[in-house]
């Protein structure tokens, strides 16, 4: 039987073994910005020069998940909880249906899914050079009964680079529990019922258009904004200009990786102004379900692996390019 262990008291045993090895918590110099970590019960973050680059999240309720995702100079890329949608968690994973019941949307008034995502056991090992690994065992489960899915996440995020670029290596591995599990969505467009939102699922990035401006989508085979939605990509890419100074741009970038299933998957890409919140909905996701849903035979598992590169300046799909090839020759 595995043993449950309590978030913070991993983090605070990850904390001690690696002050043990000399590297952990002490701040160091690295391409002229001091770097440390930030650690509570429910978040690790790393800092450069007192300001957070990234964060990772893991409440004792509801999904894991990175906000914020910064440049190293501070500007935030991600949005969570906008008022359109408070479910949305800056850099999140969540399935839509699993044998029926919503894990996506939450009740407004109790913060609840139909279905639970419950955060099992979480390990933070940091690495000397400040990067870091986080392993994260996730159950997915109806109310009151046995998982119906479980899910081992191994996160791998790299130390910035003299330009202040760095990624997160995202692996999840899921493995059926005793029953078949059937992983669905809201049909699509020419479906029955279906919808023109439908087909959103899985890994997603909700980017903050309080911070940039002038967004814009770019995937692997030239298409922009809106033209994207629906189409095969092996990669999705959205940059824009700093509203507080128009004169520096940032991005992040989603790839997908070969031996996922249904590789390439369509682009999921929104990018709708609301004139009820007074604000741009961005948001891109691999569509993995988006054409269909997906059957998982009781005992089996698959995965799904992906990169997430954020970086300051503006990126020529020519260098997001080559950067794919880098990662996927590994």
């Amino acid at each position: 039987m595995n043993k449950k262990y309590d978030p913070g008291y991993i983090l605070f045993i990850s904390v001690i073994i690696a002050m043990l090895n000399g590297f952990a918590t002490v701040t160091a110099k690295s391409e002229n910005i001091r770097y440390n970590w930030q650690q509570t019960d429910s978040s690790v973050a790393l800092l450069g020069q007192g300001k957070i680059v990234w964060q990772f999240n893991f409440p004792d309720t509801g999904k894991p998940y990175f906000h914020p995702l910064n440049t190293t100079d501070g500007t935030t890329l991600t949005w969570f909880s906008p008022p359109d949608h408070p479910w949305h968690r800056g850099l999140w994973f969540s399935w839509k249906y699993i044998n029926g019941l919503n894990y996506w949307e939450q009740d407004r008034n109790t913060g609840l899914s139909e279905g639970f995502t419950r955060i099992k056991n979480v390990i933070f090992n940091p690495n000397p050079d400040y990067s870091a690994q986080i392993i994260v065992d996730i159950e997915y489960s109806p109310p009151d009964k046995p998982a119906a899915l479980n899910e081992k996440r191994v996160l791998i995020i790299s130390l910035p680079d003299e330009n202040g670029n760095y990624y997160i290596d995202w692996k999840s591995t899921f493995t059926a529990g005793q029953d078949p599990v059937f992983l669905e969505r809201t049909p699509i467009l020419g479906q029955p019922d279906g919808k023109s939102w439908g087909g959103y699922a899985g890994l997603g990035c909700r980017i903050n258009s309080r911070s940039l401006t002038s967004i814009k989508f770019v995937d692997s085979e030239g298409r922009q904004d809106l033209n994207i939605h629906s189409k095969p990509a092996r990669w999705i890419h959205v940059d824009g200009f700093i509203k507080e100074d128009t004169t520096r741009s940032a991005g992040l970038t989603i790839f997908d990786y070969p031996t996922n299933p249904r590789y390439p998957p369509p682009g999921f890409v929104i990018k709708d102004w609301l004139k009820d919140h007074q604000l741009l909905f961005a948001y891109m996701n691999p569509g993995f379900l988006f054409e269909k849903n997906f059957t998982l035979k009781a005992g089996d598992s698959f995965a799904l692996k992906y990169r997430i590169l954020i970086h300051n300046g503006f990126t020529e799909p020519a260098e997001i390019e080559n950067l794919f090839e880098q990662f996927t020759r590994k």
